[in-house]
């Protein structure tokens, strides 16, 4: 279970803990994506201008990379007002849509990891 999912279920069941410790570990996650993008980016042996692939590949996965980026910022403004106190369990419902917008980016990164790496990588 992804560690935002259980952060919720746990500020759900009032585990204040679970919730700080869930929604932290997303953001490490986050950032580390993140970091693993920019790695590939830099170490990648094509180019925006080498190929239809490329083009394909930059554009999709530097898209995709920008929405982790504004994913990662709004859980990470949840994260703040969860440790101001600012999120109840009845009061979360920018916390739900930060979770809603991140298994957005989680589910398009799944396709994309197919299509980019999986199917497109074959023919490479």
């Amino acid at each position: 279970m992804a560690y935002i999912t259980w952060g919720h279920h746990a500020l759900i069941q009032n585990n204040r803990k679970a919730v700080i410790t869930g929604t932290f570990f997303t953001i490490i996650l986050a950032i580390v994506f993140t970091y693993l993008q920019y790695v590939e980016y830099t170490e990648s042996g094509f180019s925006f201008a080498d190929s239809v692939y490329g083009s394909v590949f930059y554009a999709t996965t530097g898209l995709h990379g920008l929405h982790v980026l504004v994913g990662t910022l709004f859980i990470l403004v949840q994260y703040l007002r969860i440790v101001n106190y600012q999120i109840t369990t009845t009061h979360h419902l920018g916390h739900e849509s930060a979770i809603l917008y991140w298994h957005f980016v989680d589910v398009v990164w799944l396709l994309l990891f197919c299509v980019v790496y999986y199917w497109g990588g074959s023919t490479l």
